[in-house]
This record gives C-alpha cells, sequence and structure tokens, in this order.
C-alpha cells in the first residue's frame, strides 16, 4: 500500500490482513484492511466543496473502474463502515447507509475551508507529475507555451442543448458583455433569437474553443486534430436532435457497456473505428491508419474536422463558420 488516498473497510481489531491507524475522535484508533476498495489510481480528482448547511467538505470523483469497485463494495456491505485514508491516517470512516454507484464521495466534517483545500491537494499530490501552470489556456496556446505534442480537440453536435443564455448561470453569463451591435449580428447568424437560444452555449463553450485552441497549435508548429460527435442511438431518450455533452466517451473507449441508455450494431460500429483511432494516436502520435477516413490536421488541409456520425467519419470543413467567427471576435474583444 502506498501513501495517499485509499478507501478501506474498518474491521474489527486484530483482524489478520488488517493494521491499526489514527483516527479523529478514536483514542486507540482503528483497525482497516490493508487491501483498498479503492486509491488513487482510480481517482479523477479531489476538490474543496461545500456540504449539508454550507459547511467545508471535500468531493471525491473515482473513474469507471474505481466507481464499479465502490459500488460492488458497498452494496455488500450496507451497515460496515469504510474508511477514507489519506497519508497512513483516518480521515473519516463511515457507515455505509446505501450502494454507491456514481463514483463520487462527500467528506464532511469539522473541516475549515483550508483544511479541505490542503486535503484536497495532499489526496491529488500523488497524480500530480508536472508542476501546475496557473496560467490561462488560451493565453498558453497564443504564447507558444502549451506542451509541444499532438493534438486530439472537440465537441458534441448538441452539447448544452438544455441551457439557455438567459438561464441564471455562469454559462448563461459569458454573452453578458455582447454590445447592441454584436448581439444583433448573433442574432441573424443563429436566424433569430430561437436559435441562438439553442446553439449558442455550445459554440460559445466548446466549438469555438475546439476550434482556436487547435489553430493556434498548429500555428505553433504541432499537429492539432479536431473532430465533431455525431452519434445518436436510436434508444437515446433524451427529447433533442444530437449527442449531448460527454456522450461520446463511451464510444472513445468501446466501453458501450456503460451507456446510460441501449445501444445496438451501429453503436457497436462506432465504436470500434472511434477507439480506434484514439489508440493509433495514443501509440503513434497520429490517428490516421489501416483503411479509416484519412483525419485532416487543422492547419496543413485548412479547418477541416473529422465528424463522426451514425453511418461512419466524415472528414468535411468545420461547419457554422460564420457563427465561430464571431465568436472569436466576440472573445477577442472582451478577453
Amino acid at each position: 500500500m502506498t501513501a495517499g488516498l485509499s478507501l478501506r473497510r474498518v474491521v474489527a481489531p486484530d483482524t489478520p490482513g488488517a493494521e491499526r491507524l489514527p483516527a479523529p475522535d478514536e483514542p486507540n484508533g482503528l483497525w482497516v484492511e490493508r487491501e483498498a476498495v479503492a486509491d488513487e489510481e482510480h481517482l479523477i480528482i479531489a476538490q474543496a466543496t461545500t456540504g449539508q448547511g454550507g459547511r467545508s467538505a471535500i468531493g471525491l470523483r473515482f473513474d469507471e473502474a474505481g466507481a464499479r469497485r465502490i459500488g460492488a463494495f458497498t452494496a455488500a456491505n450496507i451497515g460496515v463502515r469504510m474508511a477514507v485514508v489519506v497519508d497512513d491516517q483516518i480521515l473519516t470512516a463511515a457507515w455505509i447507509r446505501a450502494a454507491i454507484t456514481d463514483g463520487s464521495l462527500l467528506i464532511e466534517g469539522e473541516f475549515t475551508v483550508e483544511e479541505t483545500e490542503s486535503l484536497a491537494a495532499r489526496m491529488m499530490a500523488n497524480l500530480w507529475t508536472q508542476p501546475l501552470i496557473s496560467e490561462d489556456v488560451e493565453a498558453a496556446f497564443a504564447a507558444g507555451r502549451e506542451a509541444p505534442v499532438p493534438l486530439i480537440i472537440g465537441s458534441n453536435s448538441a452539447e448544452f442543448w438544455w441551457m439557455k443564455p438567459s438561464d441564471i448561470s455562469p454559462y448563461g453569463a459569458i454573452d453578458d458583455a455582447m454590445t447592441p451591435d454584436e448581439r444583433a449580428a448573433f442574432l441573424a447568424a443563429y436566424g433569430g433569437q430561437e436559435g441562438y437560444d439553442a446553439y449558442v452555449l455550445s459554440d460559445l463553450v466548446f466549438n469555438e474553443p475546439a476550434r482556436h485552441l487547435a489553430r493556434l497549435h498548429a500555428k505553433n508548429g504541432h499537429p492539432a486534430h479536431v473532430y465533431r460527435f455525431d452519434v445518436v442511438s436510436a434508444a437515446m431518450p433524451e427529447p433533442h436532435a444530437g449527442a449531448t455533452h460527454a456522450s461520446e466517451r463511451q464510444y472513445v473507449f468501446d466501453t458501450l457497456i456503460t451507456s446510460p441508455w441501449p445501444t445496438a450494431e451501429m453503436d457497436q460500429r462506432q465504436a470500434t473505428v472511434m477507439a480506434d483511432y484514439w489508440t493509433t494516436f495514443a501509440r503513434t502520435g497520429n490517428p490516421n491508419g489501416a483503411d479509416r477516413p484519412v483525419w485532416p490536421e487543422v492547419g496543413a488541409d485548412g479547418d477541416s474536422l473529422l465528424e463522426f456520425t451514425n453511418d461512419g467519419p466524415v472528414a468535411r470543413p468545420i461547419p457554422f463558420r460564420d457563427r465561430l467567427d464571431l465568436i472569436e471576435a466576440y472573445y477577442s474583444r472582451v478577453r
């Protein structure tokens, strides 16, 4: 067992294969199994947050493998305590009341904001192999300070279909700085208020930034490939046309078993080809190979992307250039 974060079963004292660790409000500590339910190898993020009543807390999010392990363990151990161990000290040991199936944990206690920030940083410490750079991504790319490696970046065809720019949220505030002339130009480009409400946030948050970063990366002399994901399962129940936010993940990793809705043979065909592109890219730095359609580079082949559709991948110009150009000019003005 390494230092860092682990989730472990609390057991009776002197249980074989267990060890005693310090624990808050437990003068004699607690005994926990040495084998972890999940550890930092499965951790995606640990961050300071708030819990019930606005109290300081720590939110943990684990990957799919970790979520499966935690789900199976908690389902089989209702009424047992599970300890959160950080650097060989028990942070908390809560009773399991129900199965935890989404890979998320909220750690609450008598923490200050500073303590939650420090603890979250300690949990993440073993994941950080490079220094953290506190700099805006766009500024880093514009200055040529991004990593000099090949890049895949892209978005889905219906990312934020449920959000409108009039919503009271950080996303809804993105267009607040538009001038009257800019807003009029945007409404014209989107075909009126209905089209603007339906598509502008997806363009503002995902589509234009993806194109912009790919262009900067290519300008800096590095390969950049843009994708647009538009594979939609026949059984997908959401009331919109297009691929919603994050729905490409089970295709990229060929893990359709994790899909929130049923999939069919078409979905498996697209998952196979997407995983082939990504694994080739991971192995060689270039997603192209075999007899797959060629995925063009941004810059070398103009503003082109590879669109993943129900009928297979298709190389095409990046769509809605007029809308994205307006957003690029708007961001250039307000940055």
